[in-house]
């Protein structure tokens, strides 16, 4: 009898022994799965993170080598600028950080006679709701002078606040020359109109225009 219960006892504990082998062969696998798919998880993230800084690279040497001046934005505030954008203001990215379009780098009023703080409002408020803006603006160089214009402003997503991106270049010399061939224009219209001599303009082929 004894020997009978021993038996079965025997038997049960191997049978224990071997569903816990067993258990422990499986979990064993589980862990092993668990741990490649973690290694391959931290392989995928670190060729993510190369790529990011990969490409955070070749952002950060267009935006600071571009040919105009570029300015990020939060809000109506600057809070960096390339090296174009200091060339273009006389200041050091310093002197640009913090302020905002209308407080010293443009004057009070546009040529059109709209404040610029206004006018500025008005086209942040724009892009911030994803409409890209391209205008003219009259800026004012750190030193006080002013110049002529012509901005883009775009939105980036860049983390959890939306960033403002305006590309600035400065068009005072088309101005000027714009400026100038309408002022010829008006004086020869004007000697044309008033010499009592006949003025005619003829091409190439001495036909009249």
């Amino acid at each position: 009898m004894q020997r009978d219960f021993d038996e079965q006892a025997f038997e049960v504990l191997e049978l224990n022994t071997a569903q816990l082998q067993q258990m422990v062969a499986e979990r064993t696998l589980e862990l092993f799965k668990a741990n490649q798919e973690l290694r391959q998880e931290i392989e995928r993230r670190k060729k993510t993170e190369i790529r990011l800084r990969e490409g955070e690279k070749k952002y950060y040497n267009l935006f600071q080598y571009a040919n105009d001046a570029i300015l990020l934005m939060e809000g109506d505030q600057f809070v960096d600028c390339n090296v174009q954008a200091e060339k273009m203001f006389g200041c050091s990215c310093g002197d640009i950080m913090g302020k905002t379009l209308y407080e010293i780098f443009s004057p009070v009023f546009q040529p059109n006679g709209r404040s610029s703080r206004d006018a500025a409002k008005e086209v942040i408020r724009a892009t911030l709701e994803g409409n890209l803006q391209r205008f003219e603006w009259k800026h004012r160089r750190y030193d006080g002078s002013l110049f002529d214009a012509e901005v883009s402003l775009s939105i980036l997503n860049i983390g959890d606040k939306p960033i403002l991106q305006a590309i600035v270049h400065d068009v005072t010399e088309n101005k000027l020359t714009e400026a100038s061939l309408k002022e010829s224009e008006e004086r020869f219209r004007s000697v044309a109109e008033n010499s009592i001599v006949g003025i005619a303009i003829i091409d190439e082929e001495r036909r009249a225009i």
